[in-house]
């Protein structure tokens, strides 16, 4: 945009030796450091979040998967010790704990609900999938699904670890692309071992059949959670491309800013588009962070103990995420 020309009836000055028009000072941009510049990054999402969220207190969460997310009695879950974690986390905001499903268990002090059931596969969660987002509206998913998926093996010779993987990317992207999603936070885990490792490690490249129930395959475990962790990897650096473009643009915007107003008194209208604030998705080692016999009630599902090292790893996860520190700089 070319400068405004001044009022006809201003007249122009006149140039003398006693009178010269005042040089313009162009003030380099200030130098900051790395972290305050992951500060100033921190306080650009939070002006891009919502309203209703720059305020809220109360920040949802859905713990989505099977019956690994469901749990059993007599254990309380992981969703039990995660939310005790939190609680003594931060007290300048709280977590709701939601979702269609409830229990297994009712402590008095528990948020018990939950999007877990016994049996499901991913391709069944996916059915219905966008309908729950829609209604609870979380800010933050734990998934933890697939153990169904890879333990449907009917004879040696099936395998379908590739289906599975194409099925957990089509939900990944259900969840990042959900409109109820667009300011929210997705955890994916690398989904826990199968049996006791300890005691069965002559089944690791073996069908495992026990009680007539097919369990997955250590290799083929492996394949899914490597999956998970490289298609993560390359959502998050085309996210982080696109924010890179978004903040070129926003640069050159201000540059222009400045141009017109060293040219003249008016403000140059400036055009403000919505950030493109997707978090990036983390991914949580549950394969690695259960290990030990104890760790497992039966071949297929953790014991209490295994749950309340599951609910650190989610805890220590979300509580090192920039999601985490973007919500805590919201009271500031």
């Amino acid at each position: 945009l070319r400068p405004l020309p001044l009022p006809a009836t201003q007249p122009e000055p006149t140039l003398t030796p006693q009178h010269t028009p005042p040089q313009q000072q162009h003030t380099p941009p200030p130098q900051h450091t790395p972290q305050q510049q992951y500060t100033l990054a921190l306080d650009q999402v939070v002006q891009a979040l919502p309203a209703d969220l720059r305020t809220r207190k109360v920040l949802r969460v859905m713990p989505l998967g099977d019956s690994i997310t469901q749990s059993f009695e007599p254990c309380d879950s992981y969703r039990y010790d995660l939310q005790k974690m939190l609680r003594s986390a931060t007290q300048d905001f709280f977590f709701d704990f939601v979702g269609s499903n409830s229990g297994p268990t009712s402590p008095e002090d528990g948020d018990m609900e939950h999007e877990g059931y016994a049996g499901i596969t991913i391709d069944e969660t996916q059915n219905r999938l966008a309908e729950r987002l829609r209604e609870y509206k979380p800010d933050v998913v734990l998934l933890h699904l697939g153990t169904n998926d890879l333990g449907h093996q009917w004879d040696a010779t099936h395998n379908n670890v590739t289906h599975s993987i194409k099925e957990i990317r089509q939900m990944i992207d259900t969840i990042r692309t959900h409109e109820d999603m667009r300011f929210g936070k997705l955890f994916v885990a690398e989904i826990i071992r199968s049996f006791k490792p300890l005691r069965k490690n002559d089944y690791e490249f073996s069908v495992f059949v026990k009680d007539g129930v097919y369990h997955p395959l250590h290799s083929d475990l492996k394949a899914f959670n490597a999956a998970i962790v490289s298609y993560t990897k390359k959502l998050n650096a085309q996210q982080q491309q696109q924010q890179q473009q978004q903040q070129q643009q926003q640069q050159q915007q201000q540059q222009q800013q400045q141009q017109h107003e060293s040219g003249s008194s008016h403000n140059m209208p400036q055009t403000t588009e919505p950030m493109a604030m997707a978090f990036p998705i983390s991914t949580v080692d549950m394969y690695n962070t259960l290990t030990q016999d104890e760790d497992m009630r039966d071949s297929l599902h953790p014991s209490c103990s295994g749950e309340a090292k599951m609910a650190k790893a989610w805890f220590d996860a979300m509580r090192s995420s920039e999601w985490w520190q973007v919500m805590a700089r919201r009271s500031l």
